[in-house]
């Protein structure tokens, strides 16, 4: 996996427009409303995103727990205000899979 670029999954508490406007970017990037049934338990769509090799992008502060409990995971980036603006969370996004790998956010967890 060395030097291969990040890949994103949206919680179900991500707004469309993130994944739309990454996309837009050539950004690779999913969400639990294409893979996963409504109320999804957290922990089942971590396992997902880590086994498919995706970085988890919430604003869900269970998340928190989860990271502390050592649970390997490929990845977590965590908005601490779960209104962030838009702009701001597709900025942000932008910003780490232009400067980090996926091989650096494995185990990772990025408070935004």
């Amino acid at each position: 996996m060395a030097n291969q670029k990040i890949r994103f999954f949206l919680d179900a508490n991500m707004e469309a427009a993130v994944a739309e406007q990454l996309r837009r970017r050539g950004i690779d990037v999913i969400t639990a409303q294409e893979t996963h049934p409504p109320g999804e338990d957290d922990e089942m769509l971590l396992k997902y995103a880590t086994s498919v090799g995706r970085v988890m992008c919430t604003y869900d502060k269970h998340f928190v727990d989860i990271a502390k409990s050592g649970i390997s995971h490929a990845g977590i980036a965590y908005f601490v205000h779960t209104h962030s603006e838009i702009g701001y969370v597709i900025k942000s996004l932008a910003a780490m899979a232009e400067h980090y790998t996926a091989d650096m956010m494995e185990n990772r967890f990025e408070y935004l």
